[in-house]
This record gives structure tokens, sequence and C-alpha cells, in this order.
């Protein structure tokens, strides 16, 4: 049997990804004027805001019965390139994307131990009841902290953020403080609209880090301004922050030219740093079926042709040896090295199975198919797939930090 295979790792992850046939009724895109844009200091060269387009490239898997094109910003396999993923004269896996989410708050009703005391009427008059939990405390803490505030009245990724006061000073609605091994919060209170965090329809949640964020103040041309407060620190205590609720990474739903709203973009430099912009595509594959020796797109690092690598640069960056000399910026075929005495001394991790990972030990020179691709990209551009309406996001994308490096894999025999 012969196949294409795709593997991708992200830093402290690694990604399993399962390719499924999927059918889509699609409709001509909306042409919507966008403006190219970017986070303040993110991807800047030289003071100069540095577009992630110029760091996308393209790679070809042509052996065996299937043959693709891949890309690196997120769609693997899609019909921007050709062949889409290629069985014989069919094909039928035209999109293969990468995909991934966080949730940006844990539900109160997670915790059971929630203790209501006596409502009390504050000094504006309001009638107000506040609620507390050990569970609560010990999981913000837990290894952490694993919170950084408390959404009130929480729904469609927004909510009222909870005012932090010091312990025992709680004097209104939506707020709170830990103190003594428990989270209290204060909720509104009425006879007839009793708001209990025993349940989720009390829409009470615990904001996890990466959903409380700088709110929006203004879209520039090259980049978004966001409310740092008055010393202008990013994710200092004066920051004027808001929800941003839950959010997932993909590539697929950019309906704008050359997809460049797009949340995963290639990782900045890429055309320096994982790959060489020395050959084009119609340089190495213009004699190919697939493209034609006027394409200029830039390849991506192919195992089998060493003039796609990428010259070594930077060897922390690039986590190469031989300065000014062209690496595989990728991983090696692995020999199982677990019946090898000297090497189970050396590592006394292995425990001597093939599950085992620290068992598995690289051989330079030697890819893991006939031809191996590699790319990286990450999140850190999710912003410009915001629209913007009178300075404020109509959707809450934002970069999640993550990094993904991907190896595609082409082979043309049967122990594959």
């Amino acid at each position: 049997m012969t196949r294409n295979s795709i593997t991708a790792r992200a830093t402290h992850f690694i990604f399993s990804l399962a390719l499924m046939f999927t059918f889509i009724l699609g409709s001509e895109p909306n042409h919507v004027n966008y403006v190219e844009r970017n986070n303040i200091g993110l991807g800047k060269t030289a003071g100069q805001v540095d577009d992630p387009l110029l760091d996308r490239a393209k790679g070809y898997l042509l052996h065996g019965k299937v043959k693709s094109a891949v890309s690196n910003y997120g769609n693997f396999i899609s019909w921007d390139e050709h062949p889409a993923a290629l069985w014989g004269k069919y094909t039928y896996l035209p999109h293969v994307g990468f995909l991934c989410g966080v949730p940006g708050h844990v539900y109160s009703s997670e915790f059971e131990d929630w203790i209501g005391e006596t409502p009390e009427e504050t000094a504006s008059g309001d009638t107000i009841q506040i609620w507390y939990s050990a569970d609560a405390y010990t999981d913000w803490w837990n290894e952490g902290p694993n919170y950084s505030g408390v959404i009130f009245d929480t729904h469609d990724d927004r909510g009222t953020v909870g005012v932090e006061k010091s312990a025992g000073q709680i004097d209104g609605k939506h707020q709170w403080y830990l103190d003594e091994g428990k989270l209290y919060i204060s909720v509104p209170f009425g006879a007839e609209n009793v708001v209990d965090p025993h349940y989720s329809n009390a829409m009470i949640g615990l904001i996890r880090p990466w959903a409380l964020r700088p709110k929006l103040l203004e879209r520039l041309i090259d980049y978004d301004i966001y409310d740092y407060g008055s010393d202008g620190l990013p994710w200092s205590s004066d920051d004027g922050y808001v929800y941003y609720g839950a959010n997932a990474a993909e590539s697929w739903f950019a309906r704008t030219s050359q997809s460049y709203n797009t949340d995963w973009q290639p990782v900045t430099r890429s055309r320096q740093y994982t790959h060489s912009t020395d050959f084009t595509a119609g340089d190495l594959f213009g004699s190919t079926p697939f493209t034609d020796s006027g394409d200029t797109y830039p390849l991506l690092a192919h195992s089998d042709y060493g003039n796609t690598w990428p010259i070594c640069q930077d060897q922390d960056i690039q986590n190469c040896e031989d300065f000014g000399q062209p690496f595989w910026p990728g991983w090696w075929s692995e020999d199982y090295m677990g019946e090898d005495s000297l090497f189970r001394v050396e590592h006394p991790e292995c425990n001597g199975t093939r599950k085992d990972t620290d068992c598995w030990q690289g051989v330079p020179g030697r890819a893991i198919s006939d031809t191996d691709v590699y790319m990286e990209f990450d999140d850190r551009w999710t912003h410009r797939g915001n629209r913007v309406l009178d300075n404020e996001y109509e959707a809450t994308g934002y970069p999640m930090g993550l990094r993904v490096m991907a190896e595609a894999h082409s082979y043309g025999v049967a122990y594959a």
C-alpha cells in the first residue's frame, strides 16, 4: 500500500491528525475589503511590519499513487495548490487543515461545594448574595494559578468581568476575592431570580488566563492598538482587560485574496530559518504535470533536495550546528535501541519497549520517507481575522501562543 502522511508537533504538545473525507457545499466567497494589520511588536523587522505572506512556501509529495502539494499556513492541503491529495486521477481530500482550540472559562457548576450566605442589602439598595467554594479555590491554585478572574452573565463569549476585592470588602454584585482557602463571589439576589453557582445556567465561570486580554482601542493600517494603561506596557495591572472567551484557530474560513487573514501563518522569517528561497517550484518541479518552469512560488524544505534547505544563521533559533551551512530543519528517521545494552546504560529512561519514545534514536542523514517536507506555522496573526466595528471586535479571535512544527511524508514503496 502506498500513502502520504502528515505528522505535526507543537511546543509542549504532540498533535495527531486524523484524515477524514469531508464534503462541503460551497458558494462564491464574499469579498470584503480588509486592511492588512498586525499586533504591536509582532512580526516586525527593523521597525517594519514583516508580512507573513512573504514566508509562505509549498512542497510536493509525488511518490506513490497518492500525490499532493502542501503549504505552510495551516492549510496542509487546499484547492489553491495542485495536486490536492490526488489518488490516481481523482482528488478525494481537497482540503486538510490544522485546528486547535481552547475554552475561555470553567463553569462554576464544575464545583459542587458552593455554600450561599444570607442575602444582604448593599449601600446602594441592591440585594446580593455571597457564595464561597473551597474546591474552586483549590483548583485555582493547583499547579497554578489556573485562572485570572471570574466572569458573570457569560453568553456568546461575552460577559461581565468580575471586580476583584480585598477580603471581606464585597459591596456589590459581580465581585470576588480569594481568602483562607475559599473563592468568594457575589451575585444579585431576588425572590424570583436566585443565581445559584451550582448550575451552569447561572452563567458564572472562572476565566482562563489566556481569555482575559487588553481591550482593543483602535485599528490602524499596520497593527491594532490595545488598552495597555498609563504605563503602556502589555499585561500589566493597569491594562483595560475584557473577556475574549473561547478560541479556535483554523485556516478554512478565510474569504479574502490569498487568505491573508487566516489564523495560521508561517513562523516569522521562515524564508530564512526553515527553507531556502534560492530555488522555486518551477526550478525543481517545472517538468512535472503539476506546475511549470515559470512557477516562482518558494519551496519548503524537501529532504531529497538539499538546495531547498535553510542556511544555519542563528544556532539558537534554528537549533543547528554548522554555521553558514545548509541543514535539514526537520527530524530524521529513528532506530529502535531498546535492545542495545550500551544504549540502555546511557539512557536509563528507556524502559525497553517499542512504545517508549525514549528507546528510539534519530539517524542523521536518513529521511523518514522518500520525500519529507518540513514546515512551521503559528497563530500570532489570528487577530487579522477579527472584523472591527466602532473600534470593537465583532469576533474575538486571539493568538494562543502555539507554534506548530510539521513534516509531511511521501512514500512510494509497499512497506510504508
